[in-house]
């Protein structure tokens, strides 16, 4: 039966949706013939679901997936699994900002800095050297040649040489440069007498070298206009045929073309490109000065725009995060909001004191729901440990200790122990809140599958955190099959849970970190449950 409160519009779009036995909604397409296809609600499992197919950061079906996929890849595999509005545009917008992607990517944008010519004013006042080679290697041993050319009087030069070293280069030009006066093979000596008799007079050979001063002069003013002229000439018709160039504004981020690509450490398996840097300002003649975004040192060299691109910034549903306040700790009792179940469940309520309260929401629910009785044979001393980390600020004096005691435990335990122990790290590593939808965290996806009934509410403002198996993104955690704890070591499994300690914030409503776990009312009706995903789905 269909619900009287739907109109026509919302009725044909809700026969694109189904419940499967497991009271999961999928999406089947409008005529309901379309395999189906998981419903994603929530920013942060939106975000997670493309990143593992894109990135790889999660497994599917035990098996590890992505590797950078571009964009129609991506596209095609994330459309192939999940449903959502918009999801077209939110995969496209996060392989374009995909920091490993835009770093790997051997493509740029062609548009140039406009032609900016450089005045040349008389005879060795700017010259051009180029290398030619490697070529057939002659007798001598020489495989490349070095050339020169004046740009004012077109003057050439060009010797052959072995290698292309800055030596060997450094050596031709003084060569070139400076041979004149050094070499006296160049010096002549007059054998003409002063008192020998000559065709002219002295009067006559003066007039002679004015008349070729003055002409030197003249040439020197013809060639300086008619070289001016060329330029402008040029520069004219590159600009007009060459697109216009690339605008950074100051503070912008930008990547810098990795040019020593072939002769660095890891050849072409280095990045193409640098950074990102900050762009401090540009100059007339359009080089940007950079800022080095670690240290804020500027960069000594200055950069032409052909050799930047913009680096797109994090996805903003990764980077956002709530301010987070510090409630002090109490004990809760009360009554779930479904009377026909009548459960009375009791939570001890953890304070954020300076570390994640995404984690001391995982603890609630660990302890609330009976979870932890599942490592209480052997870590409760691993719990204290991780109880105390929590507590902690980065600066206090109990953080060290209880890093050093952690690191020392987990050896101690066997194998078992060991893998429980772990897949109990990582179950906190993958906590999270959903109402905030812009946080870093993950919620843990299958221990919350084996215990749906309980929900995380806030006491401020009654916002959900936790509400259900499906809207979380997975680092699956398997409590009865372990054998994703092959793919990463003890030590990695521990790098990841220690690199969460800077995380913050809670509920996006209020900026609370209070918490409640209740048992929420689930209905079973297909109609009931389609209008309640109606706001999520962008209905209406």
């Amino acid at each position: 039966m269909t619900s009287p409160e739907l109109d026509t519009d919302e009725e044909r779009r809700s026969k694109s949706f189904k419940l499967t036995g497991d009271a999961d909604l999928v999406y089947v397409g409008p005529h309901g013939n379309e395999v189906p296809r998981a419903v994603i609600t929530g920013e942060v499992a939106k975000t997670h679901k493309i990143q593992s197919l894109h990135e790889g950061f999660g497994v599917h079906n035990n098996l590890f997936i992505g590797g950078h996929f571009g964009r129609d890849k991506t596209l095609e595999k994330v459309t192939s699994r999940y449903y959502w509005r918009g999801l077209a545009n939110d995969v496209l917008e996060y392989v374009k900002q995909c920091e490993a992607c835009q770093k790997s990517n051997n493509t740029f944008d062609k548009k140039v800095a406009k032609l900016h010519p450089i005045p040349v004013t008389s005879v060795w006042h700017q010259v051009r050297v180029d290398m030619i080679g490697p070529l057939p290697e002659t007798i001598s041993g020489n495989k490349y040649v070095i050339t020169l050319c004046d740009y004012f009087s077109k003057w050439p030069e060009a010797v052959a040489v072995r290698n292309k070293t800055a030596k060997t280069v450094a050596n031709f030009l003084f060569e070139t440069m400076a041979r004149e006066p050094l070499l006296p093979v160049d010096i002549e000596e007059s054998m003409v007498h002063p008192e020998s008799p000559t065709d002219c007079s002295d009067a006559q050979q003066e007039r002679v070298y004015q008349s070729m001063a003055k002409s030197r002069e003249k040439i020197k003013g013809l060639v300086k206009g008619n070289i001016s002229k060329a330029q402008e000439r040029q520069k004219k018709n590159f600009d007009k045929r060459h697109q216009s160039e690339k605008n950074f504004k100051v503070g912008s981020s930008v990547l810098v073309r990795n040019a020593r690509k072939d002769v660095r450490r890891g050849g072409k398996l280095e990045n193409s490109w640098l950074g990102p840097y900050k762009v401090k300002d540009v100059n007339e003649k359009g080089l940007f000065t950079l800022i080095n975004s670690s240290t804020g040192l500027p960069l000594k060299k200055k950069f032409n725009s052909i050799l930047l691109k913009e680096f797109h910034t994090t996805w903003k549903r990764l980077t956002s995060i709530a301010s987070c306040k510090k409630p002090e700790a109490s004990i809760i009792s009360t009554n779930t909001p479904n009377e026909e179940q009548s459960n009375l469940v009791t939570v001890k309520l953890l304070p954020n004191l300076g570390n994640t309260c995404y984690m001391a929401a995982a603890l609630q629910l660990f302890e609330g729901s009976g979870i932890i009785q599942h490592y209480d044979g052997h870590s409760s001393e691993l719990m204290e440990v991780i109880k105390a980390l929590f507590h902690a600020t980065s600066t206090s004096t109990s953080w060290d200790p209880c890093l050093a005691r952690l690191k020392q435990i987990l050896p101690e335990f066997d194998s078992t122990a060991q893998e429980d122990a772990l897949e109990f790290l990582g179950a906190l590593y993958t906590s999270s809140c959903t109402s905030c939808n812009q946080s870093q965290c993950k919620l843990l996806d299958e221990y919350f599958f084996l215990h749906t009934t309980n929900e995380m509410k806030c006491t401020s403002c009654n916002e959900t955190w936790h509400s259900g198996a499906n809207s979380y993104p997975v680092i699956p955690i398997y409590p009865s099959n372990k054998s994703y704890m092959s793919r990463l070591s003890m030590q990695g499994h521990l790098e990841i849970f220690l690199d969460c300690q800077d995380l913050e914030g809670l509920c996006d409503s209020c900026g609370s970190s209070d918490g409640l776990l209740v048992s929420p009312s689930i209905t079973s009706t297909p109609e009931v449950i389609s209008i309640g995903y109606s706001g999520v789905l962008g209905w209406g």
